[in-house]
Protein backbone atom coordinates (compact mmCIF):
# COMPACT_ATOMS: atom_id res chain seq x y z
CA UNK A 1 0.00 0.00 0.00
CA UNK A 2 1.21 3.00 -0.85
CA UNK A 3 0.15 6.76 0.84
CA UNK A 4 0.70 9.56 -1.36
CA UNK A 5 0.27 13.27 -0.03
CA UNK A 6 -0.14 15.92 -2.89
CA UNK A 7 -0.30 19.59 -2.44
CA UNK A 8 -1.83 20.92 -6.25
CA UNK A 9 -3.66 24.29 -4.73
CA UNK A 10 -5.72 21.90 -1.94
CA UNK A 11 -4.24 19.09 -0.05
CA UNK A 12 -5.41 15.42 -1.02
CA UNK A 13 -4.38 12.02 0.31
CA UNK A 14 -4.28 8.68 -1.76
CA UNK A 15 -4.26 5.28 -0.63
CA UNK A 16 -3.13 3.36 -3.53
CA UNK A 17 -3.42 -0.49 -3.13
CA UNK A 18 -2.12 -3.53 -4.57
CA UNK A 19 -4.82 -6.07 -6.07
CA UNK A 20 -3.67 -8.94 -3.57
CA UNK A 21 -4.28 -5.86 -0.46
CA UNK A 22 -7.19 -4.88 -1.34
CA UNK A 23 -8.65 -8.42 -2.28
CA UNK A 24 -7.36 -9.36 1.40
CA UNK A 25 -9.31 -6.36 2.94
CA UNK A 26 -12.28 -6.84 0.65
CA UNK A 27 -12.55 -10.37 1.63
CA UNK A 28 -12.37 -9.59 5.50
CA UNK A 29 -14.85 -6.50 5.07
CA UNK A 30 -17.19 -9.41 3.61
CA UNK A 31 -16.76 -12.10 6.03
CA UNK A 32 -17.26 -9.49 8.72
CA UNK A 33 -20.66 -9.10 7.24
CA UNK A 34 -20.00 -5.20 6.04
CA UNK A 35 -21.98 -4.23 2.99
CA UNK A 36 -21.45 -2.42 0.23
CA UNK A 37 -23.09 1.07 0.02
CA UNK A 38 -23.44 4.48 -1.37
CA UNK A 39 -23.28 8.44 0.04
CA UNK A 40 -23.49 11.39 -1.20
CA UNK A 41 -21.71 13.41 1.91
CA UNK A 42 -19.04 11.27 2.11
CA UNK A 43 -16.20 13.01 4.52
CA UNK A 44 -18.16 15.79 5.40
CA UNK A 45 -17.13 17.11 1.81
CA UNK A 46 -19.87 16.09 -0.35
CA UNK A 47 -18.30 13.34 -1.98
CA UNK A 48 -20.05 10.57 -3.25
CA UNK A 49 -18.63 7.34 -3.35
CA UNK A 50 -19.10 3.79 -2.80
CA UNK A 51 -17.53 2.08 0.47
CA UNK A 52 -18.35 -1.07 2.93
CA UNK A 53 -20.70 -0.06 5.79
CA UNK A 54 -20.26 -1.35 8.85
CA UNK A 55 -24.07 -1.70 11.31
CA UNK A 56 -22.81 -2.51 14.22
CA UNK A 57 -19.36 -0.57 14.83
CA UNK A 58 -18.20 -3.86 16.08
CA UNK A 59 -14.79 -3.58 13.93
CA UNK A 60 -14.23 0.14 14.36
CA UNK A 61 -14.67 -0.77 18.27
CA UNK A 62 -12.33 -3.35 18.10
CA UNK A 63 -9.74 -1.47 16.14
CA UNK A 64 -10.31 1.40 18.52
CA UNK A 65 -9.36 -0.68 21.53
CA UNK A 66 -6.64 -2.28 19.75
CA UNK A 67 -4.98 1.32 18.13
CA UNK A 68 -6.26 3.98 21.59
CA UNK A 69 -4.11 6.27 20.45
CA UNK A 70 -1.07 6.99 18.53
CA UNK A 71 0.97 10.30 18.50
CA UNK A 72 -0.97 12.64 20.01
CA UNK A 73 -3.95 11.04 17.32
CA UNK A 74 -7.08 9.56 18.05
CA UNK A 75 -9.45 7.72 15.74
CA UNK A 76 -13.15 8.11 14.31
CA UNK A 77 -15.16 6.50 12.21
CA UNK A 78 -17.60 7.38 9.98
CA UNK A 79 -17.95 8.00 6.01
CA UNK A 80 -19.99 11.60 6.15
CA UNK A 81 -17.12 13.09 8.47
CA UNK A 82 -14.16 15.00 7.44
CA UNK A 83 -10.49 12.72 7.03
CA UNK A 84 -9.23 14.97 9.38
CA UNK A 85 -10.66 16.66 12.52
CA UNK A 86 -8.95 18.32 15.35
CA UNK A 87 -7.03 15.33 16.79
CA UNK A 88 -9.04 12.62 14.63
CA UNK A 89 -8.28 10.16 12.12
CA UNK A 90 -11.11 8.84 10.34
CA UNK A 91 -10.89 5.45 9.36
CA UNK A 92 -13.55 5.20 7.26
CA UNK A 93 -11.17 6.23 4.58
CA UNK A 94 -10.07 2.20 4.31
CA UNK A 95 -13.32 1.08 4.05
CA UNK A 96 -13.85 3.42 0.69
CA UNK A 97 -13.98 1.00 -2.49
CA UNK A 98 -11.21 2.25 -4.45
CA UNK A 99 -11.14 2.89 -7.91
CA UNK A 100 -11.42 0.08 -9.95
CA UNK A 101 -8.78 1.07 -12.66
CA UNK A 102 -6.06 1.83 -10.24
CA UNK A 103 -7.06 0.95 -6.86
CA UNK A 104 -6.70 3.98 -5.52
CA UNK A 105 -8.87 6.46 -2.93
CA UNK A 106 -8.49 9.65 -3.20
CA UNK A 107 -9.58 12.21 -0.31
CA UNK A 108 -9.13 16.26 0.23
CA UNK A 109 -7.89 17.08 3.49
CA UNK A 110 -9.11 20.18 5.05
CA UNK A 111 -5.33 21.65 6.18
CA UNK A 112 -1.59 21.01 5.11
CA UNK A 113 -0.19 18.84 7.78
CA UNK A 114 2.72 18.54 9.67
CA UNK A 115 5.42 16.16 9.27
CA UNK A 116 4.28 14.93 12.87
CA UNK A 117 0.62 14.78 11.52
CA UNK A 118 1.83 12.25 8.62
CA UNK A 119 3.95 10.52 10.60
CA UNK A 120 0.79 9.89 12.57
CA UNK A 121 -1.67 8.90 10.53
CA UNK A 122 0.93 6.56 8.48
CA UNK A 123 0.75 5.07 11.84
CA UNK A 124 -2.89 4.77 12.24
CA UNK A 125 -2.97 3.24 9.08
CA UNK A 126 -0.51 1.02 9.65
CA UNK A 127 -1.50 -0.37 12.82
CA UNK A 128 -5.41 -0.93 11.37
CA UNK A 129 -4.36 -2.82 8.42
CA UNK A 130 -2.21 -4.91 10.69
CA UNK A 131 -5.22 -5.39 13.00
CA UNK A 132 -8.11 -6.38 10.25
CA UNK A 133 -5.94 -8.72 8.81
CA UNK A 134 -4.91 -10.41 12.00
CA UNK A 135 -8.39 -10.96 12.53
CA UNK A 136 -9.46 -14.70 13.15
CA UNK A 137 -12.72 -14.72 11.29
CA UNK A 138 -13.12 -18.77 11.53
CA UNK A 139 -11.15 -21.06 13.32
CA UNK A 140 -11.62 -25.09 13.58
CA UNK A 141 -10.91 -27.32 16.14
CA UNK A 142 -11.00 -31.07 16.81
CA UNK A 143 -10.89 -32.20 20.07
CA UNK A 144 -10.31 -36.07 20.79
CA UNK A 145 -9.25 -38.27 23.85
CA UNK A 146 -5.63 -38.75 24.31
CA UNK A 147 -4.87 -42.70 23.60
CA UNK A 148 -3.70 -44.67 26.11
CA UNK A 149 0.00 -45.35 25.42
CA UNK A 150 0.43 -48.83 26.86
CA UNK A 151 1.75 -47.74 30.52
CA UNK A 152 -1.69 -47.47 32.00
CA UNK A 153 -1.97 -50.09 35.28
CA UNK A 154 -5.66 -51.99 34.92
Amino acid sequence: MELILTFNKKPQLTIKYTPEEWSALESVYKKLGLQRSRTRQGLGVGLELEYYREADMELYNYVRETIQYLNGMCCTDSINEPVLYHDRFNLAVLRIIPSPDDLTVTVPLPKFLTIYELNSIVQIITKTIETIMNLVLEAKVTIRPKKDQGGAQQ
